[in-house]
């Protein structure tokens, strides 16, 4: 086979570079670092990248494809683009493929991957036909929205549950429309709505009959998480705490898990952890057919409001027991999420190489689901805030902006960046960006992070008036821990914030009370990254 050569290669040079600084952000790696991991020099990892080299060795492919950890799917891809030519011939499945019955074994056993391409298969099969059997569309519609959601892939399952659901609305069939929403609804926490699905489930919602508790339930969670989805913070609680009245005067366990599920999330971001610790524990609890699944999610939703309310031991209790119960139900995303919180108590701790390998080593189980490889940047990012180094991941938050735009909080990290760079023309372009043209930001699960990261910011550059407006906005979150994303990383008290933002004004005084508080807690959560941070900050006054 020629990809078996280790000759000289004509050399795509813009698609390996693209792949090659992809995977290397996906690894949280410098040049450098992943220079080391190769055994190869830095400035040929720097000129593959610019599409500078206009010939590559094979082996030279490989070893980049080692360190960046890549599978065989994605090895042979990168030896694609340095020697173009045929793509080598995949292996062939050869076991039957019935439209539904191996989709619904690969459920079964909990092969997501397996369950995609089978219910793709039966689209493709259903759709063929120019007169198409509708409620077999909707249920491979359906089949590929749960098969996607579980294997992490929402981006693709939104869009077919969405169509499911028009299909159901052509049938007038309320129980396909029903589980369509509810897949839809189901712990979604990030990502497109989809095309017009706001009034979609809207419309809907006139097929169900009023005394229709569940199914009204149901269909009001899917309007909350599209309001969540589409940053209206305004509509979104509202619309959940009405979803999780009706699912509890219905006595209905599906629509109780995908309500209690909308309201957590459609409050994430709120200065409400007891409240939302409370209602995951009651997730723990519920027995849905639907989503057998739900304790798992219910241990997750109680862990980050757990941290924020400075309960670490119970912070690690929902570790143990997502790891052990995820191992025991063969579910690796939960796994993977399990083990990103152990890097977590790892920072905590101060043992950084721990915590780093505890971060690779949930992406890798995770299989680089987009979630996870955004969660694992956000912990590298963290990790090396803590050793003073975030000024080498500038490219690398950079690239997480471009990938999440609509996710202020990478823009407030790309100011620590380029500052801990030396880079303060840029650190403030991102600062006046923020404040003239994106303020106020929206209520969203990264609200608090992002007023910490500006109030570090403003008070680096000196901005007062920046620090005054992040001081307003986090006064709510006071008696709080800052959480990043779902449990990766624990930013310290809220009062440490609020102090470095009375630095940005020059009122030392209030600056010290804030700070001297948050010195306590965290000497209290035994955290001496943290506890270094403030005292550096009480330095300054």
């Amino acid at each position: 086979m020629a990809l078996a050569s280790d000759s000289d290669a004509p050399l795509d040079r813009g698609a390996l570079a693209r792949l090659l600084r992809t995977h290397r952000h996906r690894l949280v790696l410098t040049q450098e670092e992943l220079a080391r991991q190769a055994g190869v020099g830095v400035r040929t990892i720097s000129d593959l990248e610019r599409g500078a080299n206009h010939s590559a060795r094979l082996s030279t492919v490989r070893k980049l494809a080692a360190a960046l950890r890549l599978s065989e799917v994605e090895t042979q891809q990168m030896l694609r683009v340095a020697r173009p030519g045929p793509a080598p011939t995949a292996p062939v499945d050869a076991e039957p493929t019935g439209r539904f019955l191996d989709a619904a074994a690969a459920d079964a056993a909990g092969s997501w991957e397996r369950s995609v391409s089978f219910y793709e298969a039966a689209m493709a099969e259903v759709t063929a036909d120019p007169d198409p059997d509708l409620r077999d569309l909707a249920d491979a519609l359906l089949g590929f929205g749960r098969a996607a959601t579980m294997g992490l892939r929402r981006h693709d399952a939104r869009p077919a549950l969405v169509r499911a659901a028009r299909v159901a609305l052509r049938l007038r069939d309320r129980d396909r429309l029903v589980e369509a929403a509810a897949w839809y609804s189901f712990m979604t926490k990030a990502g497109e709505s989809g095309h017009e699905a706001g009034d979609l489930w809207q419309h809907a919602l006139l097929l169900i009959d009023d005394d229709d508790l569940a199914g009204r339930s149901i269909l009001v969670a899917a309007r909350a998480t599209v309001a969540v989805l589409d940053l209206l913070p305004e509509s979104a609680p509202a619309l959940a705490a009405r979803s999780l009245d009706l699912a509890r005067r219905s006595g209905d366990s599906d629509a109780l898990a995908v309500a209690l599920s909308a309201y957590v999330l459609a409050t994430w971001g709120h200065p409400n952890p007891g409240e939302r610790r409370a209602l995951g524990e009651e997730l723990e609890d519920v027995e849905s057919p639907w989503f057998p699944h739900a304790a798992l999610a219910g241990v997750e939703v109680q862990a980050v409001p757990a941290l924020q309310l400075g309960d670490r031991a119970a912070f690690e209790r929902c570790a143990s027991t997502l790891a052990a119960t995820a191992t025991a139900a063969h579910h690796p995303y939960a796994a993977a999420q399990a083990e990103l919180w152990c890097g977590a108590s790892c920072l905590l701790r101060g043992d950084l190489a721990a915590a780093e390998a505890a971060s690779h080593a949930a992406v890798a189980s995770a299989g680089r689901a987009p979630n996870f490889t955004a969660a694992h940047v956000a912990q590298i990012f963290a990790i090396r805030r803590a050793e003073g180094r975030e000024g080498e991941l500038v490219d690398v938050v950079a690239a997480g902006l471009a990938a999440q735009p609509m996710e202020l909080a990478w823009r407030a990290g790309l100011a620590l960046a380029a500052l801990a760079a030396g880079d303060v023309a840029r650190a403030a372009e991102v600062v006046d960006r923020v404040t003239g043209e994106l303020w106020p930001p929206a209520t969203t699960w990264t609200l608090p992070l992002t007023l910490a990261y500006l109030a570090e910011a403003a008070w680096r550059l000196g901005d007062a008036g920046l620090g005054g407006r992040v001081a307003e906005a986090l006064v709510p979150y006071s008696d709080e821990l800052v959480v990043m994303g779902t449990g990766s990383a624990c930013e310290g008290a809220v009062s440490h914030h609020l102090g470095l933002a009375a630095l940005a004004r020059g009122e030392r005084d209030e600056a010290r009370r804030h700070l001297d508080r948050a010195l306590a807690v965290h000497s209290a959560l035994d955290a001496p990254v943290l506890v270094a941070r403030t005292e550096a900050a009480l330095a300054a006054t």
